[in-house]
């Protein structure tokens, strides 16, 4: 992203949401009433930009419109609504983070492994011949770092104090 555009996000949160509560752009147009939900279920604020634990790289946090919340958002604080400001930043950041320099298609063959670190990649499912092929994908989430954007957090994929570490990796 160009200076301007990344100052511009400086400090500005998204407001994600599950998609199928109500709060996702094709549903505010359509005038869906979202859902009541549980505590855990609500829209939640978070970092436009976070920097990564390791490597300390900016990168983009954000969803597509059915996961980002328009009835409040997409942007909080930015004009809401599948058409405001907020929605427009949304999508101007996904044309720029789409575009084809920046990403990878996986042609797949039996026995592949592809591991990607959701902290720096947008990643989207794409089409297939279901009645041609199954599918069976597996996905393991390796969980850390809680809390802020990882500012000043312990290294998660390192054991308990008193674990022994494998060699090599008491400095990582």
């Amino acid at each position: 992203l160009d200076p301007r555009t990344q100052a511009r996000l400086e400090g500005l949160e998204g407001i994600h949401t599950m998609s199928w509560i109500g709060r996702g752009a094709e549903d505010v147009r359509a005038g869906v009433v979202p859902k009541t939900v549980l505590d855990h279920q609500k829209p939640v604020r978070q970092p436009l930009v976070r920097r990564h634990p390791v490597t300390g790289d900016p990168a983009l946090y954000l969803c597509e419109e059915k996961q980002m919340d328009h009835v409040d958002g997409p942007v909080a604080g930015m004009e809401p609504g599948p058409d405001g400001a907020g929605a427009r930043l949304i999508r101007d950041l996904l044309r720029h983070a789409t575009q084809e320099r920046f990403v990878y298609i996986h042609t797949w063959r039996a026995g592949d492994l592809v591991v990607g670190d959701n902290r720096c990649l947008l990643h989207a499912a794409s089409w297939y011949d279901s009645a041609a092929h199954a599918r069976e994908m597996w996905r393991t989430t390796v969980m850390g770092n809680p809390g802020a954007p990882y500012a000043g957090e312990k290294k998660s994929w390192l054991p308990p104090e008193g674990v022994p570490v494998m060699a090599g990796l008491e400095d990582a």
